[in-house]
């Protein structure tokens, strides 16, 4: 059975070191943490557990907690309850380089002292209302993406997280961009019952391949009914000769490249795609939206969620005793990175930790209902799709619908010389007519995805991402208004959407002044240096949260 233990979150299962973050993150994530490898320099791995409301949670799985427990069972309380796969949307990996980054992401988490029965958190507060509702589904989907890519390219332990270890060598992947003519005056029933189509890429990659930018196959269809709409816009294909067709021919042919098996759709628009395939007599009733019935191992999701632990006892010394929950016990001495009796030291192992015998682990009380279902074989449906726009927009924080182009700019995804939109629109930097190639643009596509799948987990991809785009945006600014040009700012991952669109960042830091072209890294020490900490900016809360929190 898969099983997690919140330390991170709203109502976590446990609450050790009297509440003290800083105690808390040097156990999981210091130089000496029972977590670590023999690489005591790496990052350690704990799971990021993305909730039904959207809201996020860090955990430990059962063998890391087991590694814990082993030391602090003497001195710390059993935990109030364990999560299964069931209680959150998503199970995906997020790394911490060391203690003073975990702390600041606890920081994050950690709910005011309010008793308003909901999640406080700066991190989490967002996701308690009405605004906020699908949230849940589309972070995890963003999370579950990324498990994907590591399960293609060998990076990510498939029952760490509750994943279908063999689904990367079951399925393709294709991205699919169709292109209408957006001079199309027609009632919009009536375009979506015949719209009028320009051209249609299809990209395919096979998973197989030690990386994404192997073996890629593009196709490129002109619509023969259309090939006059928008023709001086319209760029070459790059990667083959380019196909005019009736409509009714590339829909078969479409057809056929689309249910060769089962497959990874990425799309710009999901909704809009599958209009227009339903209008080309391809039918997608049969489709996932999303990859979840895909990524996730559906045995462990059958499970009911896990319940509370039944009271543990040290079976060397019979009942444990605990002080009050609001007392001061003492935590265990801080060890030595020299010492050799040192119970934390960095050479033990995940083999060390799991052959630590089940009973230095609290048990789960389960009824006969809830024992595992019996092993069956794994249906796969024929196509599940993945809106990167709506990866974007989680990511991004915004409801603003960018173009293709303009989304790799934000993601500093490389355009190929030549592929870029004809005529832009000096205003907004975005483009507005012309410059289109459908099969160039489902190869940008896979590269859209990858960028951000490759990445960091969501909150923290999105943090690394405004950093360079805030002095980027300012330098924009500053360059229009030089040229009396007047500007409306680009809504990026630093500040709120015109749309209302919930953004957690509340910090007015931002360096205006700082280089135009500087690096990610650069601009994270950048701020760092001038006592900056993205994403702390709400609140400083104190080290030990004390009684106030029960």
């Amino acid at each position: 059975m898969s099983t997690y233990y919140k330390f991170g979150g709203y109502e976590p299962s446990f609450h050790w070191f009297q509440f003290r973050l800083q105690d808390l993150a040097e156990a999981i994530a210091g130089d000496t943490s029972l977590l670590r490898s023999v690489d005591t320099k790496g990052p350690v791995e704990v799971t990021l557990g993305i909730g039904k409301s959207g809201a996020s949670s860090l955990l430990l799985n059962e063998e890391q907690f087991q590694a814990l427990w082993h030391v602090y069972k003497r001195v710390e309380r059993a935990p109030s309850r364990v999560f299964s796969p069931r209680d959150f949307e998503s199970l995906s990996p997020i790394d911490f380089d060391g203690a003073e980054s975990l702390h600041r992401k606890l920081k994050r988490l950690t709910p005011r002292k309010t008793k308003v029965g909901y999640d406080t958190s700066p991190a989490n507060r967002v996701f308690h209302d009405a605004a906020s509702a699908g949230d849940g589904r589309l972070r995890g989907l963003f999370e579950l993406n990324r498990c994907l890519y590591r399960l293609i390219n060998g990076g990510i332990d498939p029952h760490k997280f509750a994943l279908n270890g063999e689904c990367a060598s079951k399925i393709r992947i294709c991205a699919l961009v169709i292109n209408t003519w957006t001079q199309d005056g027609r009632p919009a029933d009536a375009r979506k019952r015949n719209p009028k189509i320009l051209d249609i890429g299809v990209t395919s990659v096979d998973p197989s391949a030690p990386t994404l930018q192997a073996t890629r196959t593009s196709t490129h269809f002109i619509v023969k009914e259309s090939n006059m709409l928008n023709k001086e816009a319209r760029k070459e294909f790059r990667y083959g000769d380019s196909k005019e067709a009736a409509l009714a021919d590339i829909a078969s042919q479409l057809r056929s490249l689309l249910l060769a098996g089962p497959t990874v759709l990425l799309v710009a628009g999901a909704d809009t795609t599958e209009d227009i395939l339903n209008a080309i007599d391809i039918d997608t009733s049969s489709w996932a939206h999303g990859i979840k019935p895909l990524v996730q191992n559906d045995i462990a999701y059958l499970q009911q969620p896990a319940l509370s632990p039944k009271p543990y006892y040290h079976r060397e010394d019979g009942p444990s005793t605990y002080q009050s929950h609001r007392s001061r016990s003492r935590s265990p001495t801080r060890p030595t990175s020299n010492s050799n009796s040192n119970p934390y030291h960095s050479s033990r192992s995940s083999t060390a930790m799991s052959s630590r015998t089940a009973s230095t682990a609290p048990r789960t009380s389960r009824t006969p209902s809830e024992s595992l279902p019996s092993p069956r074989r794994r249906q796969y449906l024929p196509v599940y799709m993945v809106d990167v726009q709506q990866m974007y927009e989680k990511l991004k924080k915004t409801g603003d619908k960018d173009n293709i182009y303009h989304i790799a700019e934000y993601l500093q995804v490389e355009v190929p010389v030549g592929t870029t939109p004809a005529v832009n629109n000096a205003a907004s930097g975005k483009a507005t007519a012309g410059g289109i190639c459908a099969g160039n643009e489902s190869r940008l596509l896979i590269d859209i995805w990858a960028a951000m799948a490759s990445g960091a987990a969501i909150d923290e991809q999105h943090e690394e991402r405004a950093l360079v785009q805030r002095p980027r945006e300012a330098s924009r600014q500053a360059a229009h208004s030089q040229s009396g040009t007047k500007v409306e700012p680009a809504a990026t991952a630093g500040g709120l959407a015109s749309s209302g669109v919930y953004d957690d960042d509340d910090d007015d830091d931002d360096d205006d002044d700082a280089d135009p072209f500087i690096s990610m890294q650069q601009a994270i020490q950048h701020q760092e240096s001038n006592g900056v900490n993205p994403g702390d900016d709400y609140y400083d809360i104190d080290s030990d949260l004390g009684s106030d929190m029960d």
